[in-house]
């Protein structure tokens, strides 16, 4: 298997030291490692032996396919065991503890398969002497020949260990990337290494490779949606577990919950049957747990011995480090299997059965004056908050908290029963007293001690602690025993109290790298983090991780901004007067000239924390002495977070950010108002300006944050010490809104909709929320019709405004079915391929709800801006009332409409709606001769409307004559009452009227018109009596609003304002849903309180988007790739199994640019027109394919840390462009991607030497990062690959998809071909690009653009250009000619214009991409570019650096979006006209051309340029060169 990891990727074990003999003989001879030596034996006593001895009695010798130490019988066993441990620990202290030697150190140096098996292969004879030796000694020749045989374990050859290994290293490094880990495997055939990985003991391993192999077996249980691995894994974690159990705990297990009994009892019969039955399930998790312990006793001892040497040192020795590490790796497991329900059910009894827990608590080693442990202590901690979480096992159901005082009470009262009646003369006390001193773990060790050893054991035997046979046959140590009553007995925390956590980050958070780690992830060690699997336990489970992961996310990107802006600021404490002055620049920040807190107000009732905090933020903008700065300060709005910072000493050698800075505290706040010396305010929504240059900001404290420093001194005047104030965007802020809703759910009723409630958090039946399983009482309307065909007919219209709008579009199958489908109750989920039409279902959709269920309000909810202006855009065309529509959220200001669809925006509609409305009424009274003084209000008006119109309507209708023949339509015409009122409209009123039957159709649309005028006057008569701006928004959001529209963030950041309106709605419809967090999925399904019967208002979830694309972006790759944070919902339900809708016929590009990844989709036609639309059967001008892979010979560099960079690719990249606008190609048609933001400036910087704007070549093209261009489209696309040495994130199939997807008609890709084509993942677009030659294939025949060729025409005359310099060649030939016959034929004072026909296409083309050539403001404060001008660099002290990750940082660290302006800028600088070439004057000068076109040449000929033509740009590895005048 072919394998590439980016490099510092790559899993690593610690490297050991092996121990010098000598030294270790003493230690050995050591009255402290004799005492170390018995500490260890003790806890062998109480962790191995225990599991051994109840697996023997209850197994009676059916584990003899296990391990030496599960094979062995009663107390036998227990000594066997204790014998073979006490020989490995003897011989790892004289001969330097041979399995953590110099084998296991080879392993963790490299962690190489090869050198895997070496180490194995080293440590087997030291372990098969070892075991032999202690055989001998029994004179057992049998036990002799069994620790031979078991010197290669599992394994049946040095062959198959060799693969085994292999497999493990490709793993670990797919794991590392969070790509897909099974798929290859799976397609090999797993059978044989599941087979292995379940077999192998691993406590026999080095701890190094031991670590690697849980790593693998981690992602395993991680990955049960895959059939073979929930077949082969999860029947080792089932009912089978059960009779491992001792036999007091099965008997609790069975009275919690009768129904295990009978499948017990039946399995039990099959092993009294067969001793050997069931043996792989019985025995699979007992040998894990088994192992465990004795990897935790042999660290310990090792602790023991390393301990005294390390004392004082920040790390022990590398033997023991290694082996803490496997412990935490341990932990790590089964606190996964814990995490979730299939797999808690069965592992959570066995391991409190064996006392885990306690066991963890007993070792040495984890005390907290070891460093070294600290990542243990806190998987510890980890660990025991799965172990004691809320959750019935067995039904799944999340225990309240009184539930769980109930339990814990229910085993404080056991206690006092066992107490008094068994201990009554020493435990009288504790039988007697309140079951809250029971709670206080030092008044329970203190009743209990009183005991003796052995009452202690037969105590805890009573309780169910422990296993009778184990302490009669094994002495226990009496802390062991303490240990456990204490354990079981005392109050544990509740772990799910979010109330006491602050949601800002502090500088202790902020710079701890245990929690925060940087951005390099490898995987080399467990991490005490949560992660998002496919199942949670409950709600609160599910939140209470979402809150952890994205309060860490968020606190590591505010470190990362504030060490940008402390770069650029350059703060300067001085002690002596104690001030602070700043020696920089940054529109982020700004100094702070005073604070005071200003409201503080009393707790509510229950907490202590106080209700609300208040302080005013004083600060002068002539710091920034630029305008569109400070007008960027001046329009923070509400809610916005504020970043608050003090400084103290520093040390400027330091390598950490907090000390060389200063930095002594950090705290958060958002923003109420800002105001001005002269009192005017802005909330930055009302656009009001602000006078002078003084700013007073009121801002919310944190009152959790604020009570914690009131309540510790150190911090007690924090408030008075913050002299910088930093801001963010407000697209990063919502994070604050995230963490207050999950506080906010984790202590009110969060209701799911029942349907919905096990397919959200994994369980059950994946199709549970699907409409033909849900039964409903709602009546289903009649089936709309899904396709739409375009009228024109509109003759029967009587009024303009009511004139039908239409959508032109026929849907496919696929597309017909989801419609359909969403229109159902329940759980709708559609994957939508590149180019099949997501938003035109989505807005289909919306249309089919509005007129299906027209009480019912449907919630759009989309990630960015953009495409909820583009789905919303689309919904206006519909034929919806446009009084229904609302668009929230400050980007619909951005959206493309003459009309306001804010909530403004729509109440002055309405307003203006009724006065048209008034004056239709007023017409109607003259029409009948009525006072028009009843179309004053609208309350008048409706009370004409009951007394005058219904009146004279009812009775028109009852004057009807009930003989045939007096039926006529002059009967109808002349006793219609309101004839008089429809003159002047669109066509005659009663025209067609030819018979009674037509002339009452007529009138009954007149009728209907009045109805529906009236019925708009009933919606506006609110905002006729409500006379508050702000009460007619909060109106028409919760009672007229029928299509509201808005973010994610936007929802997260106003829940709490739609629960205090009773906002309620009945549908969401989620776009691009594929890359939407998690819980920012979940919060728009929590916008509004319960029904009354308590169950959710929620009918229908509709999630539309690509799993196959790339995920939401998270910043840190350790929450990414470790902790799963990138998972959306989408793609989580996707792989549970929710059956879901794949549309499959793109119409986006040629069918042969689809080929290139339709391999990824079940059945991707095209549609139709793709064969019929003339622009895909044609050929791209100048090129003899429509897609092509050119093979480069580049070379990647990386100026900084992970921004690489390719200087031949950007080169070739740009000169195929300049060939391309030389043919007349329009620049806004073609897209420059690369996979890196480093390549990016790159060919910026490429194209500002090779095309400066002013040439011939005019604007620049859009320059983007895959990962920004998702979503888009264009054209034609060059894409550059950059790497050659390792394949990097490109080996994510999901970028692949994106970057192949992009192009409608030309897709050109530049890279190394033996490094991509090779890599597995990628195998099958490979397989098509490599069907074309590999280098550049030219038709330079062809002389302007567009092409009449028919694609799949190579033409008649073909070129390929070997290399870049045969580009450049070609390129500035055909520069110089075409420029020079342009200018011979133009006066030299004449403007070069571009022809009629190039002004034509350009016109009837022109799309959304040509806003990527309008001016953007200033480019990034630092960009790094290659060429011949050096490691160039570009500044604007005023413009923050960005990244592709939208964060400003230092250079590789972006955070703007391709195309975004970031803040308002100052207005651009006049640009020069362009230049344009005349087409006849192009196709003659390239005819002259073709003549000294370079004709193909051998592989290795190289032609040299000609003395005119530039040579390509070569990296310099010098210092960074002045920027030139022009940049």
């Amino acid at each position: 298997m072919a394998e590439e990891k980016e490099e510092g990727k790559k899993p690593e074990g610690k490297k050991e030291q092996p121990q010098k003999k000598e030294a270790a003989k003493e230690g050995g001879k050591d009255g402290t490692a004799k005492e170390g030596a018995a500490k260890e034996a003790a806890a062998k006593e109480g962790a191995a032996k225990e599991v051994v001895a109840k697996e023997d009695d209850a197994k009676k010798g059916a584990a003899k396919e296990g391990t030496a130490k599960e094979a062995t019988s009663k107390e036998g066993a227990a000594k066997a065991g204790a014998a073979k441990e006490s020989a490995a620990k003897e011989e790892a202290a004289t001969k330097g503890t041979a399995s953590e030697g110099p084998a296991e150190d080879g392993a963790a140096k490299k962690g190489a398969a090869p050198k895997e098996g070496e180490s194995n292969a080293a440590a087997a004879p030291q372990k098969k002497e070892g075991g032999a030796k202690k055989a001998d000694e029994k004179g057992d020749k049998k036990g002799a020949k069994k620790a031979d045989a078991g010197a290669h374990g599992p394994f049946k050859s040095h062959k198959h260990k060799a693969a085994f290994f292999l497999a493990i290293e490709s793993l670990l490094g797919k794991i590392s990337e969070n790509i897909d880990v099974w798929d290859e495997l799976i397609e090999s055939g797993p059978a044989w290494f599941f087979n292995t990985i379940t077999e192998l003991s691993l406590e026999d391993l080095p701890a190094a490779t031991a670590e690697h192999v849980l790593v693998v077996l981690i992602a395993a249980f991680q990955s049960l949606e895959k059939v073979e691995i929930r077949e082969h894994f999860l029947k080792r974690l089932s009912v089978p577990l059960y009779l491992s159990l001792s036999p007091r705990r099965l008997k609790l297990e069975i009275e919690a919950f009768p129904k295990l009994k009978k499948p017990i009892a039946k399995l039990q019969k099959q092993v009294a049957a067969d001793k050997a039955a069931l043996a792989g399930e019985r025995t699979y998790f007992p040998r894990i747990v088994t192992g465990f312990l004795i990897v935790l006793a042999r660290t310990d001892a090792l602790w023991a011995k390393e301990g005294p040497a390390a004392k004082g040192k920040q790390k022990a020795a590398s033997a023991f480090v290694a082996h803490a590490e496997l412990c935490s790796r341990y932990l790590e497991f089964f606190t996964d299997l814990l995490g979730q329900m299939p797999t808690r059910r069965f592992s959570h009894a066995y391991l409190e059965d064996v006392n885990v827990l306690v066991h963890c608590k007993m070792m040495q080693f984890s005390s907290a004056d070891n460093p070294s442990a600290d990542l243990f202590r806190k998987m510890l901690g980890l660990f025991e908050g799965s172990l004691d979480f809320p959750v019935h096992n067995q039904t799944a159901v999340a225990m309240t908290s009184n539930d769980s005082e109930q339990q814990h009470c229910g085993k404080a009262t056991v206690f006092q029963r066992v107490a008094y009646r068994y201990y009554s003369d020493k435990l009288r006390d504790a039988a007697m007293c309140n079951l809250s001193v029971i709670d206080s773990k030092h008044q329970l060790s203190q009743y209990v001690a009183k005991l003796s050893d052995e009452s202690l054991a037969e105590l805890c035997e009573k309780l169910c602690l422990l296993d009778k046979r184990l302490y009669e046959k094994v002495p226990l140590s009496r802390e062991y025993l303490l240990q456990i009553i204490l354990t079981r007995h005392t109050k544990k925390p509740d772990y799910s109290d979010l109330n006491t956590v602050p949601v800002y980050p502090d500088e202790n958070l902020l710079w701890d790298e245990s929690r925060i780690p940087g951005d390099q992830f490898t995987g080399a060690s467990a991490l005490a983090l949560p992660k998002l699997n496919l199942q949670f336990l409950t709600i609160q489970d599910y939140l209470l991780r979402n809150f952890k992961l994205m309060q860490l996310e968020s606190t590591y990107e505010i470190r990362e901004d504030i060490k940008d802006i402390l770069a650029k600021m350059r703060p300067q404490y001085h002690e002596e007067t104690g001030s602070v002055t700043f020696r920089g620049r940054h529109r982020m920040a700004m100094p702070c000239s005073s604070m005071e807190v200003i409201k503080v107000a009393p707790p509510p009732i229950g907490f202590t924390r106080p209700a609300e905090v208040r302080a005013e933020l004083h600060m002068n903008l002539n710091f920034m002495p630029y305008d569109h700065v400070q007008l960027e300060w001046d329009r923070m709005g509400q809610h916005d977070v504020l970043i608050l910072i003090s400084f103290g000493p520093s040390d400027a050698k330091a390598a950490d950010v907090r000390k060389r800075y200063g930095v002594t505290s950090v705290r958060g706040c958002e923003i109420i108002d800002i105001r001005d010396d002269d009192g005017n305010v802005s909330s930055g929504f009302d656009g009001l300006s602000l006078t002078g240059v003084n700013r007073h900001v009121r801002v919310f404290l944190d009152p959790v944050a604020y009570q914690k420093d009131k309540n510790n001194p150190a911090t007690e005047n924090v408030y008075d010490s913050f002299t910088l104030i930093m801001r963010r965007r407000p697209e990063e802020n919502n994070f604050k809104a995230v963490l207050e809703t999950i506080r906010d759910l984790m202590h009110f009723p969060t209701v799911v909709p029942e349907w919905l409630h096990d397919v959200f958090l994994g369980y059950g039946d994946a199709d549970s929320a699907h409409y033909k399983n849900i039964d409903v009482e709602e009546p289903l309307p009649d089936a709309d019709k899904v396709v739409v065909e375009r009228k024109e007919d509109h003759t029967d219209v009587l009024f303009e405004e009511d004139i039908p709008r239409v959508h032109d579009i026929t849907f496919s199958p696929a597309q017909a079915e989801a419609i359909t489908t969403a229109n159902r109750h329940g759980l709708c989920m559609v994957v939508g391929p590149p180019g099949t039409g997501k938003t035109d279902v989505a807005v289909q959709i919306i249309s089919n709800l509005y007129h299906s269920f027209p009480n019912q309000i449907t919630l759009v909810i989309t990630h960015s801006n953009a495409a909820l202006n583009d789905i919303f855009s689309k919904v206006i065309k519909k034929d919806i009332d446009e009084r229904y529509l609302l668009r929230l959220g400050m980007g619909e200001k951005e959206l493309e409409t003459d009309k306001d669809f804010s909530r403004r925006g729509r109440v002055n509609y309405m307003l203006e709606r009724r006065l048209t409305l008034l004056k239709k009424v007023a017409k109607m009274c003259a029409s009948i001769g009525v006072d028009e003084a009843f179309a004053d209000t609208c309350e008048s008006s409706e009370h004409f409307f009951s007394h005058h119109m219904r009146n004279r309507w009812v009775r028109f209708k009852d004057a009807i004559p009930k003989e045939a023949g007096e039926r006529t339509a002059r009967w109808v015409v002349d006793h219609f009452p309101f004839t008089k009122y429809f003159d002047g409209t669109l066509r005659p009123f009663w025209a067609g009227a030819t018979g009674f039957g037509k002339a009452m159709e007529a009138a009954e649309k007149g009728w209907a018109h009045f109805e529906k005028v009236f019925d708009e006057l009933g919606d506006a008569r609110a905002f006729e009596l409500l006379r508050l701006a702000k009460d007619r928004g909060n109106y028409l959001l919760c009672k007229q609003a029928k299509v509201i529209a808005m973010t994610c963030t936007h929802a997260a950041l106003k829940r709490r304002d739609f629960l205090h309106l009773g906002f309620r709605y009945d549908n969401i419809i989620m776009e691009e849903s594929a890359q939407i967090l998690e819980i920012e999925t979940f919060v728009p399904m929590m916008l509004q309180q319960p029904l009354e019967n308590g169950e959710s208002r929620l009918k229908r979830v509709v999630l539309i988007g690509d799993h196959n694309q790339l995920p939401p972006v998270v910043k840190n790759p350790t929450f990414q790739k470790y902790c799963h944070m990138d998972q959306p919902m989408f793609t989580r339900f996707i792989k549970l199994g929710v059956p879901h809708i794949e549309l499959n016929a793109q119409g986006r590009m040629r069918s042969e640019l689809g080929d290139l990844f339709r391999w990824r989709y079940k059945d991707l036609q095209d549609l139709p027109h793709v064969k019929q639309v003339s622009e895909f059967q044609k050929a791209n001008a100048g090129f003899t394919y429509t897609h092509q892979f050119i093979d480069v010979e580049g070379k990647e560099t990386e100026p900084q840390e992970h921004f690489y960079q390719n200087l031949i690719e950007a080169e070739i990249v740009v000169h195929t462009y300049m060939y391309m606008r030389l043919l007349g190609y329009p620049a806004s048609k073609i897209t420059l991607l690369s996979t890196y933001r480093g390549q990016n400036h790159l060919l910026q910087d490429v194209l500002n030497h090779r095309c400066p704007e002013e040439s011939v070549y005019g604007a620049h093209p859009r320059v983007s990062t895959v990962d920004k261009f998702q979503g888009q489209q264009n054209d034609f696309i060059l894409l550059s690959l950059v790497r050659t040495e390792r394949v990097g994130h490109l080996r994510d199939v999901r970028r692949l998809v994106v970057a192949l997807s992009r192009a409608r008609l030309g897709l050109y890709v530049f890279g190394k071909l033996d490094l991509f084509s090779n890599v597995w993942e990628l195998r099958k677009s490979f397989e098509v690009l490599k069907k074309h030659p590999t280098k550049l294939s030219l038709n330079t025949a062809e002389v302007s653009f567009p092409s009449t060729r028919a694609s799949g025409d190579a033409g008649a005359e073909v070129t390929t250009v070997s290399d870049l310099n045969a580009m450049a060649v070609l390129v500035k030939r055909m520069e110089t000619v075409v420029v020079g016959e342009e200018k011979k034929r133009r006066s030299a004072h004449e403007v070069l214009q571009p022809s009629d026909a190039q002004l034509a296409y350009e016109e009837e083309q022109r799309d959304t991409f040509t806003q990527a050539t309008k001016w953007q403001g200033p480019r990034a404060g630092w960009y790094f570019g290659t060429g011949t001008y050096g490691l160039g660099y570009y500044k604007d002290p005023l413009s923050p650096e960005e990244d592709e990750d939208g964060r400003e940082a230092a250079p590789g660290k972006t955070k703007r979006a391709g195309g975004d302006a970031g803040a308002p800028q100052a207005e651009p600088p006049a640009k020069k006209k362009k230049h344009g070439l005349d087409e006849e004057a192009r196709r003659e000068a390239l005819r002259k051309v073709k003549a000294a076109q370079p004709v193909a040449r051998s592989s290795g000929s190289r032609q040299q340029p000609p003395k005119d033509a530039e040579p390509p740009a070569k990296l310099s590895k010098t210092q960074p060169a002045e920027p030139d005048a022009k940049a």
